[in-house]
């Protein structure tokens, strides 16, 4: 299809449970990178498929997620009542 840009909206944690995250064929020849909210730029994942082969294509994955697990772990919590909060 020469897809040439993926974006991966995940989370931190959803990644973290993708066993397949690098190993999917479909992502072969891909540099990856991390969007560095410090700096406020993406930054190439160390590891990732930076060979000559991976630059020439110029197929890359960007990393941005849009939700940060506290967040949802503090929407779900919220949504209980007190007496459920405290015990």
């Amino acid at each position: 299809m020469g897809v040439k840009v993926f974006i991966d909206l995940r989370s931190k944690a959803e990644l973290e449970e993708d066993e397949h995250l690098h190993e999917a064929k479909v992502y072969e020849g891909v540099q990856n990178f991390k969007f560095d909210k410090r700096k406020q730029e993406f930054i190439a994942e160390k590891g990732s498929d930076a060979s000559a082969d991976a630059a020439r294509s110029q197929r890359k994955r960007y990393f941005v997620s849009l939700m940060s697990e506290s967040l949802i772990k503090k929407g779900v919590f919220f949504r209980f009542k007190k007496r459920t909060r405290v015990s």
